[in-house]
């Protein structure tokens, strides 16, 4: 078995420019060079937006508990709601920071606690209006 040596220049990675239209203003100027190719940094608001999604989440949910124990004939529907805009942040925000490259560590941290806060804090308020019927799947 013959083995055929390569250049190593035909080994290097060098990806097609058309492939990075929005990021490279190289394909705009109409050179083929990667040196031209950056990434724009993400504004300051950019950094702070996904971040502040989370936070909201977390302060949002003692107002979820008040709407849930809120003495109205319309205090499920607007629980629900909030139950569910909350949940649309933890997608939104996620998808921006990836989208944007701001990913945190901060962010990497909260997000799950967020999570996790929302869905506790729910159960529990579900398996104190319902009892046994919620509680006991929800233990497991």
């Amino acid at each position: 078995m013959a083995l055929a040596l390569v250049p190593l220049q035909a080994l290097a990675f060098q990806p097609a420019m058309s492939a990075l239209p929005h990021l490279c203003s190289a394909h705009f100027i109409g050179t083929s060079s990667l040196s031209m190719c950056i990434a724009p940094a993400p504004a300051a608001w950019q950094h702070a937006l996904p971040n502040a999604l989370t936070a909201g989440r977390v302060l949002a949910i003692p107002l979820l508990v008040c709407a849930f124990y809120a003495p109205r004939t319309a205090r499920t529907q607007l629980a629900a709601a909030m139950f569910t805009a909350l949940s649309l942040t933890d997608f939104v925000d996620g998808y921006l920071a990836r989208k944007w490259r701001v990913m945190s560590d901060f962010g990497a941290f909260l997000d799950p606690v967020a999570d996790k806060l929302l869905v506790c804090t729910v159960l529990v308020m579900l398996a104190g209006s319902f009892g046994a019927v919620v509680a006991m799947p929800a233990a497991l």
